[in-house]
């Protein structure tokens, strides 16, 4: 298992339209029984060159996705791209079971990857991958084992740690999106557990019929991190970023929001991990889950993309810029603009890339939602910083005590330090602001003072002046409860 194929063998793996439903033979798939994976392909047009079955089957399949990006060598129209939506782990019409990115997925990726750029509409036969929350995660599990058709990867909106970002941030079990997630999950995982795949079964597709049989033997991950409550290197290992992106060797692009309320603020450490990748880009910010995807992201994502996978000075289309406003106006409530294209003034792609590879690696951007251009709480900033490493140079590292008095400060509290208590309202927990739409408008927001013994509040002297903080910080807690 650990020898690839070679190139001849991915270019008799071509997906090709057989018996209405298209699947890619991947070498692991066939070591485990025969089983085949199904890709959903889109033209540069939108059309769709493969397709198990009608869109509307295949929408669930695709909800959460590693994306792969080429680029057609003829391509004119207003986008560019032609994309490869593959499902390594969660896709109900490839065989095997489930548990959380297993080596035989990343290998599973790995075909995947090298099949597509053996295609011969695909531009160079090279291949990225882009995408945000579980379709960027994916890329940085498949790209440790260094397709050599891969060209760069755009994750954004992921962690570095599995356990220390999502599972027990903090040594406390999530309970909240990390099991939730989990639990939705598994409960696509068993045989038709999509519900999509009956259609294709009844419609002919004898593959996707045989595929569900191993489904039922998926692995309880719920179960599985139970199980497991301290780190054990040897499990936890295979499933923590920071252990492994030093294996990437291509060109990395990476977006993250400090308030991420899925995969969580703790990703910029992976920064520094990337030992092997020729360059990587970072772009942080306050926000949400999905703020990747606002224009200010996009144009640098899409250069990114337009360098190392085109090869050429990056340009939004005029039709896009043209319908960009509206398209973030329905999904984001402002008109959004895309930024101009920071590139279009040098003479060469040559000149262009160049220049790209020597600004600061890091940009940090400030106050997403207070724009002077957009309605207030719209996705847009109102100024960045950009630095050249990571933590950035010259910081003068600040700790600040909770005092018990309520107030803090700099200075330490007394050798009996005191504590604060209050009690919670279990009601609480079920007051919130906003409907559940991470897109829409931040609303204004009037902060309360909380009432007396509702919370432990610490507030610090005025301050004099503007003060800047970036960088890591952690809040150090000693909590205890009387209750249980």
């Amino acid at each position: 298992l650990g020898r690839w194929p070679d190139d001849a063998w991915y270019v008799e793996s071509r997906t090709k339209e057989e018996d209405d439903f298209d699947y890619i033979e991947l070498r692991l798939m066939k070591l485990r029984g025969g089983n085949r994976w199904v890709p959903q392909s889109y033209g540069p047009n939108g059309d769709q060159w493969f397709h198990p079955g009608t869109e509307d089957e295949v929408e669930p399949h695709i909800s959460a996705v590693t994306g792969m990006l080429v680029y057609n060598d003829s391509l004119s129209d207003m986008t560019r791209v032609a994309g490869k939506s593959g499902d390594p782990e969660l896709g109900s019409s490839k065989g095997g079971a489930y548990d959380f990115f297993e080596t035989l997925q990343l290998l599973d990726g790995y075909d995947a990857i090298e099949t597509i750029a053996a295609q011969d509409w695909v531009l160079n036969n090279k291949v990225a991958t882009a995408g945000l929350s579980y379709p960027g995660l994916s890329q940085l599990w498949v790209a440790q084992s260094q397709p050599p058709s891969l060209v760069a990867i755009a994750p954004m909106s992921v962690f570095a740690h599995t356990g220390d970002s999502v599972l027990r941030p903090g040594g406390i079990t999530n309970d909240g999106f990390a099991l939730n997630w989990a639990e939705n999950v598994l409960d696509g995982a068993v045989p038709y557990g999509q519900g999509w795949e009956q259609g294709l079964v009844d419609a002919g597709d004898t593959v996707c019929e045989e595929n569900q049989l191993l489904h039922g033997q998926y692995v309880d991950v719920i179960a599985k991190a139970a199980a497991h409550p301290y780190y054990d290197a040897a499990l936890y290992d295979p499933l923590t970023p920071l252990k492994f992106v030093d294996k990437i060797n291509v060109p990395v692009f990476m977006t993250g929001a400090w308030q991420d309320e899925q995969t969580g603020g703790y990703f910029a450490p992976l920064f520094n991990h990337f030992d092997n990748a020729p360059l990587v880009k970072l772009t942080a910010f306050n926000g949400v889950h999905a703020d990747g995807y606002v224009p200010e992201h996009l144009v640098y994502w899409g250069a990114f993309l337009d360098f190392y996978v085109r090869e050429e000075i990056p340009k939004i289309p005029a039709e896009l810029r043209a319908v960009g406003p509206s398209l973030f106006g329905a999904l984001l409530g402002d008109n959004i603009e895309f930024p101009d294209d920071p590139y279009t003034m040098y003479g060469s792609y040559e000149e262009a890339l160049a220049a790209f590879e020597s600004e600061d690696p890091i940009n940090i951007r400030f106050e997403m939602g207070n724009s002077a251009e957009y309605e207030a709480g719209a996705p847009s900033s109102a100024y960045s910083l950009s630095f050249d490493q990571w933590p950035p140079a010259g910081l003068a590292p600040q700790r600040w005590y909770l005092q018990p008095d309520g107030s803090f400060a700099q200075s330490m509290p007394a050798a009996d330090g005191g504590g604060s208590s209050y009690h919670i309202d279990a009601q609480d927990a079920r007051t919130t602001t906003l409907n559940g739409d991470i897109n829409q408008l931040l609303p204004p927001y009037v902060w309360p003072q909380d009432e007396a013994d509702t919370a432990a509040v610490f507030v610090s002297a005025e301050l004099t002046e503007d003060l800047v903080m970036v960088g890591p910080a952690s809040a150090d807690l000693w909590l205890r409860s009387s209750v249980g």
